[in-house]
């Protein structure tokens, strides 16, 4: 309650107040006892009125009192009002005399008032008996605004020492109020309550010089030692005594005699213990609550007469409460505020790990746009891939499944003798050609279309939702112009023409597959005949290429097909290490016609299975025999070039291996052979057969490695074993430092890695050295032998 300007109805000229503080807040309390003892009267206490006046205006320093009188109450009749000071309406003072004048006793009184039903509760305090009262049964009865119960008791206790001392004047040994300052004044310092209980002690020893003290305080019900002035408390009749206060919450005193009789009572409920000193205890209450229990023992013999001291000691009691509860609440915001610091910091690092994710998103989103990016194109001229390539073809294959009046095409390209650029003007000018190609190709074709560089110098267009054939002829012809007229690259001018391969899509096309396949042989037809636009539906080649069908099946019939045997050494002690097997047909005319003169139209006319198998067989067999010689070193391969269409199905794969198997040769003596194209093209189906090759102990070795443009970083994803330099690189490399660089980077990639690397091509003694010379392990050329029949390599053996 707040109420600074209040004031008493009736103020007497001696009687100055201060002004109120009233604040029910923890910080405040112990402060507001202060005043309690700052207030003086003007002069001593000689008449009724004065003792009324002086409890009105002490205790109106901390609480709203509403009234205050002094009554004597003798046993006989009702109580004797002597004096009071009242605010409120004579009605209410007429009845509350009333009440005071029809009781006995003070309890009775105080009952009585209670019941009135007004807004402020009653108290009182007795006074002691003196030179100004005669008579004992003296009481302030005090209606106030009801406040903390710590707050209450203490005032009380303050205002009861201060008139007995005024009172007295003097002439009685009681407990100076100063005492009573003193403790508050310990206890607003904040101090603990071990301090405040030292305090105490220290103030009653002026009247018991023996007395010591201690502190029980409750841990979740349980009573546990907090402070004691000596190690003797520790015993534990201390806690036996604590806890019969406990038991009640309410003070008590002990003898030696009381306490023995209690033991006899109690003797079949709790340990027997020997009280040899006088002991009182007083309940540590905050709000009802029991906290604990201060409580002192002595041995002096008046020490059961000073009542004054017990009062001390319960007052020291409310004082430990606020303290406690003082210490609890700075306790809690010391958790609050070290919790709101806890929550800031994580607040802190929240936002900062925010940021930090913020960032990783963006950077992670970043990545996979580049990831995403650089699976569906080409990095050198960023057009899309064979990926992207298929999945828009498949696409616009379902569309036209479901809509048969729609129609598209797809156009296969290839460049024609890029080949010879790349060796005579080296990879770099070669690069340059692919991605002048590429902005041509893109010059020609309309919006809605899809350009993708397939893979090598292999191009492919997909013409969306286009009907007529001379529309598609028309882009088509662009095309082939734009090629007609030279390339600046630098200081040269390239003319680099192209072949095209068209095939027209409808709804009578079954697969992607299929599709591909059309439009690759129709741009084989453009580039056999030099004509460089050939539509798949009239390319006219069909009856040639029965023809040629034919020759060949017959050639697999009568064994006219045979491999031959080319040495790959090791170039430090020019050592054997193996065999590339090299296709030779035998024609009619007696002519020995090399592989590139009928593996490409085995490849594009769909025997080249049914001929590698047929080489496959004849190189076990031969390899079989090979190792029945004795001379024939257990370290010897065999390298066969093999279609990537052999890698298309898991039947095709098991083929490979039963081949294998009934020759009874070990899969560790081959190598199958892939071109680095071929590698390019392949998906992850491909790769899987290729490890399942791999697993039953055949080697894998990429062909030609340089012709199909793979980046040194795709030598970590493929599934190889041996690597093959083309033999560009070796023709070029005495005269050119970037394909000498190349063939070293390969060289200390393949250490790093564990694959070997074999160079094609070496034609001189000049080669063989400067290969040597920079650390080059294998090789094969010309220079060191050519395809051989089988009967001519066995005095290899020897060597």
């Amino acid at each position: 309650m707040d109420d600074r300007n209040f004031k008493p109805s009736s103020e007497p000229k001696y009687f100055s107040p201060r002004s109120p503080i009233f604040n029910d807040s923890m910080s405040e309390p112990l402060e507001q006892l202060k005043h309690l003892f700052d207030y003086e009267p003007q002069q001593q206490l000689l008449q009724y009125s004065d003792v009324c006046q002086f409890g009105y205006g002490l205790l109106s320093q901390c609480v709203k009192v509403e009234q205050v009188y002094l009554v004597q109450f003798s046993g006989i009749g009702g109580g004797q009002i002597l004096a009071h000071a009242q605010i409120g309406s004579p009605q209410l003072s007429h009845r509350i005399e009333q009440e005071i004048h029809f009781n006995q006793s003070n309890h009775s009184a105080l009952e009585a008032l209670n019941q009135l039903n007004i807004s402020t509760p009653w108290r009182s305090i007795s006074l002691l008996n003196n030179n100004l009262f005669l008579r004992p049964s003296l009481y302030l009865l005090i209606s106030a605004e009801r406040a903390s119960p710590a707050i209450e008791q203490l005032s009380l206790h303050i205002l009861k020492a201060r008139l007995n001392a005024l009172l007295a004047n003097g002439q009685y040994q009681l407990i100076s109020p100063s005492a009573y300052q003193d403790l508050t004044l310990q206890a607003v310092s904040n101090s603990a309550i071990d301090k405040l209980s030292e305090k105490l002690r220290l103030t009653l020893r002026a009247y018991l010089p023996d007395v010591e003290n201690y502190v029980i305080l409750l841990n979740d019900a349980e009573p546990n030692m907090f402070y004691a002035s000596t190690k003797t408390l520790n015993a534990p009749l201390y806690l036996t005594l604590a806890e019969l206060v406990i038991e009640n919450g309410r003070a008590r005193f002990l003898t030696p005699l009381n306490f023995a009789h209690l033991q006899h009572v109690h003797k079949h409920e709790q340990p027997h213990h020997t009280l040899k000193h006088s002991w009182f205890g007083a309940p540590i209450l905050y709000d009802g609550k029991l906290l604990g229990v201060l409580a002192i023992c002595s041995q002096s013999h008046t020490f059961g007469m000073q009542r004054e001291i017990q009062n001390l000691v319960v007052y020291c009691a409310h004082l430990s409460a606020l303290t406690l509860q003082r210490q609890l609440t700075q306790y809690s915001l010391q958790e609050n505020l070290r919790f709101d610091r806890q929550i800031q910091s994580k607040i802190k690092q929240l936002s900062q790990s925010n940021r930090k994710l913020e960032q990783e998103l963006k950077q992670y989103q970043s990545i996979r746009e580049k990831l995403t990016y650089g699976a569906f194109h080409d990095p050198l001229t960023q057009l899309g891939n064979r990926a992207l390539f298929i999945e828009k073809l498949t696409v616009a294959f379902k569309r036209v499944q479901r809509h048969y009046d729609e129609t598209f095409a797809v156009i296969f390209i290839d460049l024609d003798k890029f080949k010879n650029i790349n060796d005579y003007y080296g990879h770099h000018t070669g690069d340059q050609v692919l991605i002048n190609s590429a902005r041509l190709l893109e010059g020609c074709i309309r919006q809605n279309d899809v350009l993708a560089r397939f893979g090598g110098d292999e191009f492919v267009i997909l013409l969306d939702k286009i009907g007529e054939k001379e529309d598609i002829l028309e882009i088509s012809q662009r095309i082939v112009a734009a090629f007609e007229s030279p390339m600046s690259l630098g200081h040269e001018l390239l003319t680099c023409k192209c072949s095209l391969g068209i095939t027209q899509v409808n709804n009578e096309y079954t697969s992607v597959e299929q599709i591909m396949e059309d439009a690759d042989n129709a741009m084989y037809v453009a580039k056999h005949r030099k004509s460089h636009v050939s539509f798949h539906q009239d390319n006219g080649l069909n009856k040639d290429n029965a023809k040629l069908s034919q020759d060949l099946l017959d050639a697999l019939s009568h064994g006219d097909i045979i491999p031959h045997y080319q040495p790959m050494i090791r170039l430090q002690d020019n050592s054997l290490m193996g065999f590339e097997v090299v296709a030779r047909w035998s024609d009619r005319k007696h002519t020995l016609r090399k592989a590139l003169d009928f593996i490409p139209f085995a490849e594009k006319s769909g025997l080249i299975i049914q001929l590698d198998l047929d080489i496959l067989r004849q190189s076990c067999k031969q390899l079989y025999q090979w190792q029945q010689l004795a001379l024939h070193p257990e370290h010897i391969r065999v390298a066969v070039n093999l279609s990537p269409k052999h890698l298309l199905s898991t039947e095709s794969v098991n083929r490979l291996l039963e081949i294998i198997h009934q020759a009874k040769v070990s899969p560790k003596n081959l190598v199958f052979e892939f071109s680095e194209k071929e590698f390019v093209r392949q998906n992850q189906s491909s790769f899987e057969a290729l490890d399942k090759l791999r697993a039953a102990g055949i080697l894998i070795g990429m062909d030609d490695f340089g012709t199909g443009f793979s980046s040194l970083n795709a030598l970590f994803d493929y599934p190889i074993d041996f690597i093959k330099v083309d033999r560009s690189f070796t023709s070029r490399m005495l005269s050119s430092k970037k394909d000498l660089s190349l063939m070293r980077a390969v060289r200390d990639l393949s250490n790093d890695l564990g694959f070997q690397v074999i160079i094609e091509g070496i034609e001189t003694i000049q080669q063989h050295k400067k290969l040597v010379e920079i650390g080059c392990e294998y090789g094969q050329g010309y220079y060191i032998a050519k395809p051989m029949k089988p009967g001519d390599v066995e005095h290899l053996f020897e060597a």
